[in-house]
C-alpha cells in the first residue's frame, strides 16, 4: 500500500509493505520433514521539504521486520529420530535526513545523516534420540542442544560532498563520509573520502 500527496513546498510518502510464505519440505533420502513460515514487514514514512529555488530536505524514518521460523523431524528407520525448532528475527528501525544546496548553476552541495537501530535474534533447540524406539526409554540416547545469539545494537553514518561543473561535459566531487557501527559487541568506527571526475 502506498499514499502520496504533494503541495506546494512539500511531498508526503507513505508506504506499507507484507509478505508471508510457508513451506512444506520433505526428503526421504535422509527423513527430514520441514515446515517453514516467513513473515516480513516494511513500513516507511518521506517527507520532502522545499525551503526554496536552492535548497531542499528529506526526512525518511522506517521500520523493517522480518522473522523466519522453522519447524521438522528427521526419522531414519527405527535407529534414529529428532526434531528441531528454530526461529530467526530482526528488526531495523531507521532515521535518514538528507540536504541539498545549489547555490549556483554551477555548484551541487548534498550533506546528511542516518541513525539505524538494530534487533537481531537467533533461537533454535535441536533434539535427537538414539536407539531403537522399541526399547524402553532408559536404554535410549538422548542429545539436546540450544543455541541462542543476540546481535543488536547500533549504527550511524553521515557524508557531505561537494560536485562542481568543470566544463560544460565534465564534473568533479568531492566527498567524506563518516560510520559508526556498534553491533554485537563489535564498535568500529571509519572515515573514508571520495574524489571523482
Amino acid at each position: 500500500m502506498r499514499f502520496q500527496r504533494s503541495g506546494t513546498h512539500d511531498e508526503l510518502v507513505f508506504g506499507v509493505y507484507r509478505s508471508g510464505e510457508t513451506v512444506d519440505v520433505e526428503r526421504e533420502s535422509i527423513g527430514e520433514r520441514v515446515n517453514a513460515d516467513v513473515r516480513q514487514y516494511d513500513v516507511w514514512l518521506r517527507w520532502l521539504h522545499d525551503f526554496g529555488p536552492s535548497l531542499q530536505s528529506i526526512l525518511q524514518p522506517s521500520y523493517f521486520s522480518v522473522n523466519r521460523s522453522r519447524m521438522g523431524t528427521n526419522e531414519i528407520g527405527e535407529l534414529e529420530k529428532g526434531s528441531l525448532e528454530e526461529n530467526r528475527s530482526s528488526v531495523i528501525t531507521t532515521l535518514t535526513n538528507r540536504w541539498r544546496w545549489t547555490p549556483s548553476r554551477d555548484v551541487e552541495v548534498q550533506a546528511g545523516w542516518s541513525y539505524l537501530w538494530h534487533n537481531a535474534d537467533f533461537d533454535a533447540a535441536l533434539q535427537i534420540r538414539y536407539g531403537p524406539v522399541g526399547q524402553p526409554i532408559q536404554q535410549q540416547e538422548r542429545e539436546s542442544r540450544n543455541l541462542l545469539l543476540d546481535q543488536s545494537g547500533t549504527s550511524s553514518h553521515a557524508f557531505a560532498s561537494i560536485t562542481r561543473a568543470l566544463t560544460e561535459k565534465l564534473t568533479g566531487t568531492l566527498g567524506v563520509r563518516l560510520d559508526r557501527q556498534n553491533v554485537a559487541e563489535v564498535d568500529s568506527r571509519e572515515v573514508s573520502g571520495r574524489m571523482a571526475i
